[in-house]
């Protein structure tokens, strides 16, 4: 498994900074960058978020650049969890 950097703008994204007062949705996104130790991006790297009440699971792979979104997600709290081969 790759050394993985989340950063602490990670644990930030559990407040969900896609939500949009005017429209009362009640659906958030978040957006991250993977990078290894070396501050490069690490391609296809499996970010999974799990809802702490319900356990439901939603997943995001990042790109070539390390970039991931995981949308529409229920307001709430989040146990994020990136992993790598390799």
């Amino acid at each position: 498994m790759a050394k993985l950097r989340l950063g602490a703008a990670l644990s930030l994204l559990v407040l969900l900074g896609g939500v949009s007062l005017g429209a009362q949705t009640h659906f958030a996104s978040f957006t991250g960058t993977i990078s290894g130790t070396d501050g490069r991006p690490v391609p296809n790297v499996e970010v999974v978020a799990t809802n702490v009440a319900t356990q439901v699971t939603y997943t995001a792979r990042s790109n070539d650049q390390g970039l991931y979104t995981i949308s529409a997600l229920p307001i709430g709290a989040y146990k994020v969890r990136a992993q790598a081969q390799g």
